[in-house]
Formats: C-alpha cells, structure tokens, sequence
C-alpha cells in the first residue's frame, strides 16, 4: 500500500517558488539579470499569429525581444497563481502577485480579458537613492532640493505627481531618506508592493485587493490612524483610499504620497476625483480640505530624450470657488536660472565692490547709494544667502549712471530693478513660509 506523504503549506510554498523560478529563469532570466531593464512585458498573441511577444521596458519606448511559445507563458502564469494559492480561469482572468524575498511584482491575465496569455514583471530597486543622487543625476537643482527638504524638515505634506515612468516612486523613496522619515515612526502603504522602506522604523503594510475579504488600501488608511504614526505615506493614490488619506494629513499626521497626473493643478484635481470615489460630495468644503492637507506638490516629467526631471514645485495656498486650487510656485523645473555664489562672504563683497564703484561715479550720491546698499544686503537675508540676484547690482548701477541724466528716469530704472529682484528672488523667499 502506497504512504500518503503529507506537505505542509511552508514546504509547498517552497517547492512552488522553486518550480516557479526555474520556469521564469528559462523565460526571461537573461532579461531580467540586465541592469538596464526595469520591465519584462509578454503581450498576447496577435489575432492571427499563435506567439506572445516578449518586451523590456526602462524608457518612454519599450524593445522588442522575441517570441514565446504560448503554453509555456501559460504554464509559467499558472505557477505563479497556485504559489499563492488562486486560479487564472475564464471567470477570474486577472491575477496580480508579488514575490517572496527577490520581490518582482507579476501581473498577469489571460482570455477572456486578452487574447492570449499576457504578463508584466516589474523588478524592484534594491539599491538606496538620497535627494543628493538625484542632484548629481542632473534630475533636480540643488534648489529644488532644499525646497524638498525644508518642507520635509517642516512636517509638510508633499504630493509628488507625474506621468507614467517619470519618477515618482523613486523620488519618494529618496525623500523616505531623509532624517525626519529615518529617526520617526512612518506608516509605509503600498498597493501593490514597489519597495523596501528604508526607514528602520517603518510601520509597512501592504494591501491585498485579491483577498476574502479583500483589504483594500483605503482599510490600511484606516488602520494606520489607529498607530502613533509620525507620517502617514502611501505608494501610490488610485482610488477611494485618498479620502481617508486626507483625514489623517488634516488631523497632525503629515506624509507623502505619488499620483498619476500631468501638472500640479491636475494633481490636485485628481485627489479630489479621487475622494468623491468615496462617496464625498466634493463640494466647496471638502475642496478646502483637501486644500488644507496638501502643502506642496512635485511635479515630474520627461524631456524628448526620455530624462526624469523635477519641473516644478508649487505650494498649495487654498481653494477659491471662482479660481480653483490657489498656488504658488516654489521651484519652476529646467527655466530656473540660479546664479550660485561659493559663500555669503563673497557675496557682500560683490555687492560692496558694485557700490564702491558706484559712488566713485557719483560721489554726490554718496548717502543714497550707502542707503541703497543696506537695502540690498538686508533683502539678502530673505533670500537664500548661496542665490544672490546679480542683476540687483547692475540695475543699481543702471539706475545711477541714469540718475545722472535725470532723476525720473533713475527711480524708474530702480522700480524695475527691485521689480526684477523681488521676482527673481520670490522663489527662495518662499522657503521661509514653507518651512514655517
């Protein structure tokens, strides 16, 4: 008589893995051990053609690979299902999983939704990302970066929105490194799995959607209120979840999040979409709310060439019924001009050799241009000290040397030059109300 060999659900769930690894390392392993693939796509075979098609992706344009025989995507799919005990069937044709330990995040369907086996593996980013890297990478300013950290640093909240494949996760994860998130207690949410927290502290949760019943993003939310969390930070926004997302940035519990949109402005449009999701009737009210929450918002895009860059920052002011979200800009992407000076003390002493020079030309003005000095070097102390506005000092001298000829059209020249300056400069200005 034959023994019945029992196994444990810990030994079938490594036996499964095992299989599972073996078929995908046969598939695709020589794409997905490349360091410039972030993405194995396998599209479903062409009405017509029996093959799937198998691409990467790591840009705005995806790279045709091969084909694959439809069975063994199949076969493949039907592994990765039963590692987590569900069925790819005609009746549930969509499946999405993550799995253990090298975390690469399958999403997988078949017919009757496709025409053919399809998939999507995404690899996860093991490596660690600062606001610094992304400096050096040229995606943004040092300015914008300290505008990133100065609203961190003041328990601000931030939405960071883009397009698909601009960034958006990889920016947050470099904010996640910041010691407010590093030395706090952070409630990471994540629907699906993208990556591992670097804070050390983090209060992780991911949700299930697949689950009976399901446990959707918008229940982490609310579980994550009931934890003395210092930030509530969620992956991604999708769905209803933004509602409760909102309650907790309004009720002391500042944090971050991603959403898919293309400016600013529809960032916030789409949040507030999103909260009516949840059955809010999203009037004046609810509107300031939600302008109340959010603090600033990162907008991310890609230029012709396919680089990430931050475009813009812009702090959210309040709703006007008439006029929509209120905002002003922080930051204004690949146009800011910043002139960069090595230190504070050169940069008085520009400004005194400007002035120097000045009241040698007209040793008449002395007491005017003494006054006027003054005045440039207290503006200095609203704006940043490393972002002197030069065209300050050769307005000034612009405005002198017109002065000589006639007294109207010095003033006039000095009214557009400390116009200029205040423009220029309103952008570091701005930092101190973010910060405080």
């Amino acid at each position: 008589m034959t023994e019945l060999v029992v196994i444990d659900e810990p030994a079938r769930r490594e036996m499964l893995l095992l299989a599972l690894r073996r078929l995908m390392d046969g598939l695709f392993g020589d794409l997905l051990s490349r360091e410039d693939v972030a993405n194995v796509l396998v599209l479903p075979p062409l009405r017509g053609r029996g093959t799937c098609r198998v691409l990467v992706k790591n840009g705005p344009s995806p790279e045709f690979v091969r084909d694959a025989d439809p069975d063994q995507v199949r076969r493949f799919l039907a592994y990765v299902a039963g590692f987590q005990r569900k069925e790819l069937r005609r009746d549930r044709p969509t499946l999405d999983v993550t799995l253990p330990e090298t975390g690469e995040r399958i999403h997988a369907d078949i017919e009757p939704v496709t025409t053919g086996p399809a998939c999507s593996i995404r690899k996860p980013y093991r490596g660690r990302i600062t606001l610094d890297d992304w400096v050096l990478s040229g995606a943004a300013t040092t300015l914008q970066a300290r505008l990133i950290r100065r609203l961190i640093d003041g328990r601000r909240t931030v939405v960071i929105a883009g397009d698909v494949d601009t960034g958006k996760t990889t920016l947050l994860r470099a904010c996640l490194e910041e010691t407010a998130f590093l030395t706090g207690l952070p409630a990471v949410l994540q629907d699906p799995y993208e990556f591992e927290p670097p804070c050390p502290h983090a209060y992780a949760m991911v949700a299930d959607p697949w689950a009976d019943p399901p446990v959707t993003l918008e229940t982490l939310v609310a579980n994550a209120l009931r934890v003395p969390m210092t930030h509530l930070v969620l992956g991604e926004v999708r769905r209803a979840e933004a509602r409760q997302m909102v309650v907790g940035w309004t009720t002391g519990h500042p944090g971050l999040c991603t959403v898919h949109a293309g400016s600013a402005w529809d960032a916030l449009d789409r949040i507030a979409q999103m909260v009516g999701l949840g059955g809010v009737a999203m009037d004046a009210l609810q509107m300031r709310w939600i302008a109340k929450a959010v603090h600033a918002v990162v907008h991310l895009a890609r230029d012709h060439t396919g680089r990430r860059f931050v475009n813009e920052i812009v702090q959210v002011e309040r709703f006007d019924p008439d006029r929509g979200f209120v905002l002003r800009p922080l930051g204004v992407g690949n146009l800011t001009v910043e002139v960069s000076m090595q230190s504070n003390g050169n940069a008085r002493r520009g400004l005194a050799l400007a002035l120097v020079l000045a009241w040698t030309a007209m040793p008449a003005h002395a007491q005017v241009i003494a006054n006027l000095g003054a005045e440039l070097l207290s503006w200095q102390a609203v704006f940043d000290t490393n972002f002197v506005p030069i065209a300050v000092t050769a307005g000034l001298l612009l405005a002198l040397v017109a002065a000589m000829f006639s007294r109207i059209a010095g003033v006039v020249v000095f009214v557009f030059t400390v116009a200029g300056a205040a423009a220029y400069g309103a952008r570091d200005a701005i930092i101190a109300l973010a910060g405080g």
